[in-house]
């Protein structure tokens, strides 16, 4: 069922807006599922509290994948405010979105988790082939120094790679559902001001 804020929007952006937002997220979701059907089996996960990876001044996304999160802070009325922290984090380079822990150096949260784009939900549970075309398991260095015995046992067990994800193939899942605004990955913030750009522009239009 949908609340207000949802049917205005349906209101201010045409249905092929929609229909973008509802494959990315369909795409997250299947996703989501099989990372944690590899961590599982694999036995590793994400250390408690940490978010190294996001204090990280080189992640990248498209537009494309910050259409859900601009839609839903439009939906919520929160534009300014997080046009006010994009330009506070804009010479830093980390996420807007993530809030470190001033009490614990490396740990941190994302204030709009459920809309983080597809490096955040991949990053460290992964595969890649090389170039003699073999499968490897791509993982962050904090979760190799925290769980080592779990991660030794991934270089050599090959059953785990069909739970594993390809980083490639979901790459261009993402891809597919609108080549344009996904052809370049850019700073996630930089990516954030371009989906707002876009969706902005149809705001314009309705008034």
């Amino acid at each position: 069922m949908k609340n207000a804020s949802s049917k205005q929007l349906d209101q201010n952006f045409p249905s092929h807006v929609h229909e973008k937002i509802s494959k990315i997220m369909d795409v997250w979701r299947s996703k989501d599922q099989k990372v944690c059907s590899f961590a599982k089996t694999a036995s590793i996960q994400c250390l408690p509290g940490c978010g190294r990876c996001c204090e990280s001044p080189f992640v990248e996304t498209s537009a494309l994948e910050m259409l859900p999160v601009v839609e839903q802070i439009i939906a919520d009325n929160q534009v300014d405010y997080w046009i006010n922290r994009y330009g506070s984090r804009s010479n830093k380079g980390t996420c807007l979105f993530y809030e470190p822990d001033d009490m614990v150096p490396g740990n941190g949260r994302c204030l709009k988790y459920a809309y983080r784009p597809l490096i955040c939900r991949l990053y460290g549970f992964v595969y890649r082939r090389n170039k003699n075309n073999i499968k490897n398991i791509i993982t962050c260095k904090e979760i190799k120094r925290g769980l080592p015995d779990s991660v030794v046992s991934l270089s050599d067990t090959s059953k785990l790679y069909p739970k594993a994800v390809n980083i490639h193939e979901s790459i261009m899942e993402i891809k597919s559902i609108d080549p344009h605004l996904s052809r370049q990955q850019i700073p996630i913030n930089q990516a954030f001001l371009s989906a707002l750009n876009y969706l902005g522009l149809f705001l314009q239009i309705k008034r």
